[in-house]
């Protein structure tokens, strides 16, 4: 008779040491998504009580189940829902131009995101004609300027130098490796 409990415990118990999760802590790492949109592993570990470096195990069981269809970027210990990237992609152009010039940090802060992840993000508004002006990575600083003027000027903003076609809409200075965003 107490056979039978200590088997169900002691399974259920290892099944949960094998993934590192319960459905209780799945249910708190979406719910987590939902209501801030983006957030760093160890923020999800904290926030659904999940074993340290497991958070990417627990996002990966919800896309499973259907119940996560946002972007994990393992590598950067990152996640956020879809709804929070195609947010911020609609208004990163906006806060670019708005301000004329946003530090890079500054920006990420503000949309919650990695550097890697907005660089991405800046690349998608080119690609799509939403934001024109340049980008100095080094610095971590982007610029809004009209495109009219950029072209014009074939020159980099930053230092002056030649510019080069690397990409579709994006143009680089070989000197201070700033992009013109066209």
């Amino acid at each position: 008779v107490f056979a039978v409990p200590a088997v169900l415990f002691t399974s259920r118990g290892l099944r949960r040491l094998r993934h590192g999760t319960t459905q209780r802590a799945l249910a708190a790492v979406a719910e987590l998504l939902e209501t801030q949109g983006a957030a760093r592993f160890e923020e999800i570990e904290r926030h659904a009580d999940i074993p340290e470096g497991r958070a990417d195990d627990a996002l990966r069981a919800l896309r499973a189940k259907g119940r996560f269809k946002g972007r994990l970027e393992a590598r950067l210990s990152w996640a956020c829902s879809a709804q929070h990237e195609q947010r911020c992609l609609q208004s990163l152009p906006g806060i670019v131009l708005a301000r004329g010039r946003v530090g890079r940090d500054q920006l990420g802060d503000g949309l919650r995101a990695p550097p890697e992840v907005l660089r991405s993000w800046v690349y998608a508004a080119v690609q799509a004609g939403q934001l024109q002006g340049y980008a100095n990575w080094k610095e971590g600083v982007l610029y809004s300027r009209e495109a009219d003027a950029l072209r014009a000027a074939r020159t980099c903003p930053g230092c002056g130098g030649a510019l080069e076609m690397v990409g579709r809409g994006v143009v680089a200075c070989p000197f201070c490796e700033a992009e013109v965003l066209l």
